[in-house]
């Protein structure tokens, strides 16, 4: 459920409150508050927008595709594409996200979005890129765009630049 402005107030004798705008109407909250009985778990986490099934999909054939033309595993050009048009990975501080691994070690058994940084005698530091399901829609898009830039190159056919922005746009109205 998506929410907005959220406001802690001290509440004398009572400790603290938050409290939260609800970001569409939604008789999910209601049933939610409804049926509530005791304590309750709840988490809150930062939104960010979800992308359609139909880019995904489309993004996951494209890589089918180069993959076939150029005699790879679907896995191999994902990876590659991530690595190049992703965005690195970061902790809940802002942190960007770091792997040190022996050098003997291949980098795929730890996580496919790993790319080396710095080497010191036994040992690789690697920098994680985020996986494609973590990436936020502009993130994403422009792993797909990129995609879309390969199998051009590669004589494979892909759909119109007006039909991969409807595909982006689906994104907002299915949030």
């Amino acid at each position: 459920m998506r929410v907005q402005k959220p406001r802690i107030e001290y509440v004398y004798g009572e400790g603290k409150r938050i409290s939260f705008l609800l970001a569409e109407n939604s008789r999910e909250a209601e049933r939610i508050v409804d049926e509530m009985k005791g304590d309750l778990d709840i988490s809150v986490k930062r939104y960010k927008e979800k992308r359609t099934l139909t880019a995904n999909a489309y993004f996951h054939c494209l890589c089918n595709k180069i993959a076939t033309a150029i005699k790879a595993s679907d896995q191999e050009v994902k990876s590659q594409l991530v690595k190049d048009y992703g965005v690195p990975d970061r902790d809940a501080e802002g942190n960007l996200l770091s792997v040190i691994l022996p050098k003997n070690c291949p980098p795929e058994r730890i996580d496919p979005y790993l790319v080396p940084i710095a080497r010191d005698g036994k040992y690789i530091t690697y920098l994680a890129y985020k996986h494609t399901h973590e990436m936020t829609t502009s993130e994403f898009s422009r792993v797909v765009d990129a995609a879309v830039e390969q199998a051009k190159e590669l004589g494979i056919e892909v759909i119109p630049p007006d039909e991969l922005r409807r595909l982006y746009a689906q994104v907002n109205e299915s949030v």
